[in-house]
């Protein structure tokens, strides 16, 4: 189109030329003044939709560009959020396994004379395995669900704390199945 308008007005301004060869008149020269008038108008707001257009296109194009972004950063936020549940359930696995080697060792050391210092440690063993039974079930939980970041965060502290118990509890076990005979 814009073609087409540059080429009209061409061929206006070389008819006004040909017309001022020609005997001018007053009623050519301002047809010819009007159309090249209104094709140089309509040549501005075809130039002026143009640029609109880009300006819209370079507007899409970074609104996409953004968006790749943010996809690119909530895959990253997800495939650490993953690492994260698999590092957490290994913390649980190793728990477990925690577990189990105390309620060994607490089998092992039960005798008749036992203290009641045992038993109050066997009662706190048995709370933490059910601790981590929950700490498991929320972990599936949260594989289930779009966890939030915080909630990753509060997980990891309770099952930090949780390990820490289990180590404490382990090496009190062992000193009192050392220490009984």
């Amino acid at each position: 189109m814009i073609r087409e308008l540059v080429a009209q007005v061409d061929e206006a301004q070389h008819g006004f030329g040909a017309a001022t060869h020609a005997a001018p008149t007053a009623a050519a020269d301002e047809h010819v003044a009007n159309e090249l008038a209104r094709a140089r108008h309509e040549l501005m707001q075809l130039v002026d939709e143009v640029r609109k257009r880009d300006v819209a296109i370079a507007q899409m194009r970074s609104a996409a560009d953004q968006g790749a972004g943010e996809l690119a950063a909530e895959r990253a936020k997800t495939a650490d959020l993953a690492r994260e549940i698999a590092r957490r359930e290994a913390t649980l696995q190793t728990a477990s396994w925690r577990i189990s080697e105390l309620e060994r060792l607490g089998a092992d050391a039960s005798t008749p004379d036992v203290d009641p210092d045992h038993a109050a440690i066997c009662a706190e063993r048995d709370a933490l395995r059910r601790a981590l039974t929950q700490e498991h079930e929320k972990v599936q939980r949260l594989e289930r669900s779009a966890a939030t970041v915080e909630d990753v965060a509060a997980m990891r502290a309770r099952l930090v704390e949780r390990e820490a118990l289990v180590t404490q509890l382990s090496a009190e076990l062992a000193a009192r199945a050392g220490a009984t005979p």
